[in-house]
């Protein structure tokens, strides 16, 4: 659960989730390719459910270049949000997690 205001909220937000256990887009634009034979169902906290479109490989840039590709994100386009996993992103290797006095960073291990 989050809480945002308005004006600091955008399609193109992304939202490290600690209790999420797949990364999932709802932004189209981010999408380097899309694999719909993997089409899965969303159990949300609510115990509702949403379809995942499919699997897909996302680029996040930052001042025009590409500084993360993370693989096989579920694709639900009913989500207003984006969530990355962080035990995904730590399982990986490639990132480091520190929680602490109420904040979380994310370290890049280069």
């Amino acid at each position: 659960m989050v809480t945002i205001q308005s004006e600091e909220f955008g399609s193109e937000s992304c939202f490290l989730d600690t209790s999420c256990s797949n990364h999932m887009i709802g932004h189209k634009n981010w999408v380097s390719n899309l694999d719909t034979s993997k089409k899965s169902m969303v159990r949300l906290v609510d115990d509702n459910t949403i379809e995942a479109a499919g699997i897909r490989d996302i680029k996040i840039k930052k001042d025009g270049r590409i500084v993360i590709f993370i693989e096989s994100v579920l694709h639900v386009s009913s989500m207003k949000c984006n969530q990355l996993s962080v035990g995904q992103i730590v399982e990986k290797g490639f990132f480091f997690v520190c929680m602490k006095n109420d904040l979380l960073k994310v370290y890049d291990l280069k």
